[in-house]
């Protein structure tokens, strides 16, 4: 899959998780940026480690409580905002 889908593939999946999962408006274009640049880093780090890494929503979905600990622990230490 090219990065163009890759990244298609998240922004659609991040948009769904908010307006259709939990029914709610969908953050700022600059945290769905944030989301994509962390899947995508988490994606490469998955590839390095399993040859038979599948990038799919499941691991795009499997990525959001992995961002949001990491937005909490850049808050308490002063890193976001």
């Amino acid at each position: 899959m090219s990065y163009v889908k890759e990244r298609q593939l998240i922004e659609d999946t991040f948009v769904l998780a908010f307006s259709t999962g939990l029914q709610t408006e969908v953050p700022d274009d600059d945290v769905m940026e944030s989301f994509v640049d962390f899947v995508v880093a988490r994606q490469k780090y998955q590839q390095s480690l399993d040859t038979k890494f599948k990038f799919n929503e499941r691991f795009i979905y499997s990525c959001f409580p992995l961002f949001i600990n990491r937005l909490q622990k850049e808050a308490k230490s002063g890193k976001a905002y």
